[in-house]
């Protein structure tokens, strides 16, 4: 689908992010989607506790109800270096970013979006992170749930316990207290945490340890946060059958 940008009096027309991320993903055989909602997952979830009418639009009758907004593209796009970046080999970010310049997508988005990868790859360079699977999909068989995870990856850094995280990459205007609090009882950290017990996936990357946000803040210099989310089963089951029993 095209969008309509307006700048001064002349309208340019733009591919969207979305597209132009799907249909590079199908020229270079890419083993994993760089865009595109996962199904009945964490983000259905998440959806429908934030706005219960954009819900229905993307997922009753699938189609957005603002179509592509700006910041949703450029979470788009960053979410697209990022799984390049840690899959090490599938396709550089680089490589990303180069085909989509000669692309009729807005350029303010791409070098947005790059402009914060490249100030995330340079403030981690010592991460001891070590990517388990990216854009992973998973099913909760029972429940007939989804998940797409950002990142599964064993994680060992200074005062973690070691071991394997779900990390989850959001991408935010600012690193305020409402950014930095409550993603313990967030619907979408809440569906991920469903759909890896469902899906027994602790067979098959070892016992999960928690939930790492992953924020970048697309301030005038770009800033980072790792938010950790300790494993409470209890809490997040009585949370999730609430948003559940609403819908």
């Amino acid at each position: 689908m095209i969008d309509a940008e307006f700048y001064g009096e002349m309208p340019l027309e733009f591919e969207r992010i979305s597209d132009a991320l799907t249909e590079i993903g199908k020229t270079c055989r890419l083993p994993m989607k760089l865009s595109g909602h996962s199904g009945s997952g964490w983000s259905y979830f998440g959806t429908f506790e934030r706005c219960p009418r954009a819900f229905y639009h993307r997922y009753v009758q699938e189609r957005d109800l603002e179509g592509e907004p700006k910041a949703r593209a450029v979470g788009t796009l960053i979410h697209a270096f990022l799984a390049l970046h840690y899959s090490r080999g599938a396709m550089s970010p680089q490589a990303l970013y180069d085909a989509l310049l000669p692309r009729n997508v807005n350029p303010e988005i791409v070098q947005e979006a790059w402009r914060l990868f490249v100030s995330y790859e340079a403030n981690y360079t010592s991460e001891r992170i070590k990517p388990l699977a990216v854009e992973f999909h998973a099913k909760d068989k029972t429940t007939g749930y989804t998940c797409r995870y950002d990142l599964v990856a064993h994680v060992s850094e200074p005062g973690l316990v070691a071991g394997t995280y779900i990390i989850e990459h959001k991408s935010s205007s600012n690193l305020g207290v409402e950014v930095r609090t409550s993603w313990d009882l967030d619907g979408e950290v809440l569906g991920q945490m469903a759909v890896w017990n469902g899906a027994k996936l602790d067979r098959k990357f070892g016992s999960l340890k928690g939930v790492i946000i992953n924020v970048l803040a697309k301030t005038k210099q770009p800033s980072f946060d790792r938010i950790i989310v300790s494993l409470d089963k209890q809490k997040a089951t009585i949370h999730l059958n609430v948003i559940k029993s609403l819908k």
